[in-house]
């Protein structure tokens, strides 16, 4: 082949048919052949391999000055400056790889803390846990859309959806009662996040008059409705109604959050939408997870939680625990953290969770336990 390229002008289309035959480009061939014909050699072009000496005299430079920086201000520029500072001459190309090398550590070790330190609920029974959760769906000229829903954890299948102006307590108290009224009962204990219509009196009341419990999340941490944060994801994808999702929308034509129409006609598509999105994900969407049943089809013969713990009973003892857990601490992150254990412990004893954390189970300690 190198006669041929050195000896003879390959006619127009011979030197693409013999490139796919060696698996090359043309363009390689090319100079190849150029190569061949000057009789130079194909020296390697760019700069030239650092020596492993250099690396290793400042790794341990680039590294301290990198630990002593502040997180969030120690990019490669603030390292390099830092050591221009001490009179340590390192060049900036191996400052970026190093600095490179170190985030990507430090970042591997933060993974895996939160895996070690990550805990997984499995719910086991309906009805024993729902997570209610709002999210925005939209906007008008006169205001915000927001869809609110119930999702049982169990079966993880959204129990109910409505749409409107940004909720308040009382349309939290009317969506569970709808809620429980279809589903033939209360659950025995409800996640909230800490929104004011959440908090409001009103919610708190109801709740309460029904027995149902309430693990109320630490502010700004939603892994802990994950379940709930996720199911309304998943609905609003299925809807396109993500963020992303609605900025292409705006880019092709009108999107369904612009002014165009009115609030009413834009709540009532947005709600016909997320409902043909939610029956979609229930009906017709088997889950791997589930051996292959959808979440209505397994919702049908998910054990009750009514059926492992008697209602009244429960609630007057997981509420002594709670009082016990308030009385044990004082600071508000620590009282919240505790009646949050409280509840969980509960729920595990009676059979209606498993915790893991880490690949190792969660004990269940009492309320006087919990720290």
């Amino acid at each position: 082949m190198t006669r041929w390229l050195t000896q003879t002008t390959p006619r127009h289309g011979e030197l693409t048919k013999l490139a796919a035959c060696v698996a090359v480009s043309p363009r390689t061939l090319r100079a190849w052949r150029a190569a061949a014909r000057t009789g130079r050699e194909d020296r390697r072009v760019g700069r030239p391999p650092r020596s492993a000496c250099e690396t290793q005299r400042a790794a341990p430079l680039v590294r301290t000055a990198f630990e002593e920086l502040a997180v969030g201000h120690d990019g490669w520029r603030s390292v390099a400056v830092a050591l221009e500072r001490r009179g340590e001459a390192v060049p900036i190309r191996l400052v970026q790889e190093l600095v490179r090398t170190l985030k990507l550590e430090r970042a591997q070790r933060e993974a895996t803390r939160i895996s070690a330190n990550r805990v997984h609920v499995e719910v086991l029974a309906r009805d024993a846990l729902w997570g209610v959760d709002s999210t925005l769906v939209g906007r008008t000229a006169e205001g915000e859309i927001h869809a609110l829903t119930v999702r049982d954890l169990c079966v993880r299948r959204v129990l109910s959806i409505s749409v409107g102006p940004p909720p308040t307590g009382h349309d939290v108290v009317r969506q569970l009662d709808c809620t429980a009224r279809a589903r033939g009962g209360n659950p025995l204990a409800v996640l909230f996040d800490n929104g004011g219509a959440n908090r409001a009196q009103e919610v708190r009341e109801h709740l309460a008059a029904e027995q149902v419990l309430v693990i109320w999340n630490l502010p700004y941490t939603p892994e802990h409705n994950a379940w709930t944060e996720r199911g309304i994801g998943d609905v609003k994808a299925e809807a396109g109604l993500l963020k992303l999702q609605r900025r292409a929308a705006d880019l092709a034509q009108r999107s369904v959050s612009s002014s165009v129409t009115g609030f009413a006609a834009q709540a009532k598509d947005l709600f016909v939408r997320l409902v043909d999105a939610w029956l979609r994900l229930d009906r017709d969407t088997p889950r791997a997870d589930f051996l292959g049943l959808t979440p209505e089809e397994l919702d049908r013969i998910a054990p009750r939680a009514d059926a492992h713990v008697r209602r009244a009973r429960f609630y007057a003892d997981v509420c002594s625990a709670l009082e016990t857990a308030r009385a044990a601490h004082a600071a508000p992150r620590a009282r919240r953290m505790a009646e949050r254990e409280a509840v969980w412990c509960a729920l595990e004893r009676a059979g209606l969770v498993t915790r893991v954390r880490g690949g190792g189970k969660v004990p269940a300690f009492k309320a006087e336990g919990v720290s």
